[in-house]
């Protein structure tokens, strides 16, 4: 898949838009053909470097979006589901998009 990821250290951290294996998504992901997607200043520092929020790379950030889901390693949504997903540890903790 294509994303924005993150690659380096908590205090050098540096992104680009790259090809990531979906083999390499951790265990309970769900893969979301990405629709709609903001940019805010939470994105803008972790892209950054600001206040270390991201911990673990490579990483790929953003903290809303809306799409269909294509692949479900939770068990809690089919393909084609419809998502809307914003807040709590996306981005930050979990891949964002």
């Amino acid at each position: 898949m294509r994303a924005y990821v993150l690659e380096g250290s908590p205090d050098q951290v540096q992104g680009a838009v790259a090809d990531f294996p979906t083999a390499n998504l951790p265990d309970g992901e769900v893969t979301i053909q990405v629709a709609y997607s903001g940019i805010n200043f939470k994105d803008a520092m972790i892209s950054h470097g600001v206040g270390r929020m991201v911990r673990n790379f490579p990483f790929i950030p953003g903290i809303d979006l809306a799409g269909t889901v294509t692949a479900d390693r939770s068990g809690r949504f089919k393909d084609g589901d419809k998502v809307l997903v914003t807040g709590y540890d996306l981005g930050v903790g979990w891949f964002g998009g």
